[in-house]
């Protein structure tokens, strides 16, 4: 029974996610109030995760944490030279004190 609490409580968390949604905050406003999309795609997350072999499932999260990346890395390298500037003048004014 040691290794089925983490299990155990996934199960309880995502059948409660899905069949309680009131006990968790989402947002009443805007392109986020949009539920039944997410909850759709939510419960097609829930069957795929669930029939698909661990290894393949635990793949295509790393692969999808992966790619989660790409926008960071576009907007560190958009805003790179902003934060030079940035920088250059707030050590600009430490020297002027």
């Amino acid at each position: 029974a040691e290794g089925a609490i983490l299990p155990l409580v996934l199960v309880v968390a995502g059948v409660a996610f899905v069949l309680f949604p009131a006990l968790f905050k989402l947002s009443t406003e805007g392109p986020g109030s949009m539920h039944a999309p997410f909850f759709i795609a939510l419960l097609i997350a829930v069957v795929v995760g669930a029939t698909l072999e661990l290894s393949l499932v635990w793949d295509i999260a790393d692969t999808l944490n992966g790619l989660m990346a790409i926008p960071n890395l576009i907007a560190v390298l958009g805003l790179s030279g902003v934060v030079i500037k940035l920088t250059k003048e707030h050590f600009a004014q430490k020297e002027l004190k």
